[in-house]
């Protein structure tokens, strides 16, 4: 558990850098904008309580969206590699024309 804080100091930073997040998070509907964003969600060994907080996660971007990974735990990229690729490539196809239509509109 080489991830977990060392200190007691290194624990409240993290603490305080959480809830820093936390309250920016709150501060606004949708604090990423209209940045693209597919929360990969599993559904082996999930309930109630996770699928709330993947809803969380969706939200964070107006163009959020959720997708179930079918017959996957947590390791979704070793379970469901052909999701998380389709999942980049859309991401990067719908930051790419976004950006087209930045360019385009700023030559007008």
């Amino acid at each position: 558990r080489s991830w977990l804080p060392n200190s007691m100091a290194v624990a409240e930073s993290w603490r305080e850098e959480f809830t820093a997040l936390r309250r920016q998070r709150l501060s606004e509907p949708h604090p990423l904008g209209e940045l693209p964003l597919i929360v990969l969600e599993r559904t082996k060994d999930t309930n109630e309580t996770w699928h709330a907080q993947q809803t969380q996660l969706t939200l964070l971007s107006s163009a959020g969206k959720l997708v179930e990974a079918e017959g996957s735990g947590h390791m979704i990229h070793l379970e469901r590699p052909d999701l998380v690729a389709i999942a980049i490539k859309q991401v990067v196809m719908q930051s790419r024309n976004a950006r087209a239509l930045l360019t385009s509109s700023q030559l007008h």
